[in-house]
């Protein structure tokens, strides 16, 4: 009894003696194993990459449907433009970094008078007393003059950009439009895929409506041999 209780005793030391022995650690180095800093696959978003698969299934159908969809599909227009606003706005963002030149042209006109300078119509207009006593028993000729002005402006802006902030400007903007390339690039060639597979089950579903008419036509010529 003594001996079993001794035996089940050492088992049990045994065991957790075993269960609390810790795992040695492992070190990189030791492994001799190269893992890089970073991580980065780039991303291909032309034909060069990606190609025109569609060409493998040699349907000239299918070539057809997809040319309309690059040229007609509002979706498939619509990525286009966004690529292009996308560039727009990158363009626009990163121009301040760069100096800028501002042309101005400006044209005004006035009119004088120079009754406001205290000329008399008899000293700028000299005439014989009866066309002066005319012209004031007409009443009201008021001498004036026109005046045009012209004038061209140049203005030169620059910021420095000391700490900076420009240049980061310019570079996130660089990095949102290729994101948003990226994207785009996705949904085009979702679209692409898409529209494939919507060609396929046309194709499939009218092979279907052949294969049922045929066998109507079939069923129809049974029961007319069953008739007769």
């Amino acid at each position: 009894m003594v001996s079993r209780f001794l035996s089940g005793s050492f088992s049990l030391f045994i065991i957790f003696q075993s269960g609390c022995i810790s795992k040695p650690e492992l070190n990189m180095e030791e492994l001799r194993i190269n893992i890089p800093k970073e991580w980065s696959i780039p991303m291909h978003i032309d034909n060069d990459a990606v190609g025109e698969w569609w060409l493998a299934f040699n349907n000239k159908e299918l070539n057809k449907f997809l040319s309309l969809i690059k040229t007609e599909s509002p979706d498939f227009l619509s990525l286009v433009q966004n690529k292009k606003i996308g560039l727009y706005n990158s363009k626009i963002i990163g121009a301040s970094f760069l100096p800028s030149l501002n042309l101005g042209f400006n044209r005004s006109e006035s009119v004088q008078n120079l009754s406001a300078f205290g000329f008399a119509d008899d000293f700028l207009n000299p005439s014989d007393s009866d066309t002066s006593s005319q012209s004031r028993n007409s009443g009201n000729n008021v001498l004036t003059f026109d005046n045009t002005t012209y004038g061209l402006g140049l203005n030169h802006q620059w910021e420095l950009d000391v700490w900076g902030r420009l240049l980061n400007e310019r570079e996130a903007t660089k990095k949102d439009y290729q994101a948003l390339t990226y994207d785009l690039s996705y949904i085009g060639f979702s679209l692409l895929v898409r529209s494939t597979i919507l060609y396929f089950q046309a194709v499939e579903a009218m092979a279907q409506l052949d294969l049922s008419k045929e066998s109507y036509e079939s069923l129809v010529e049974i029961r007319d041999l069953v008739k007769n």
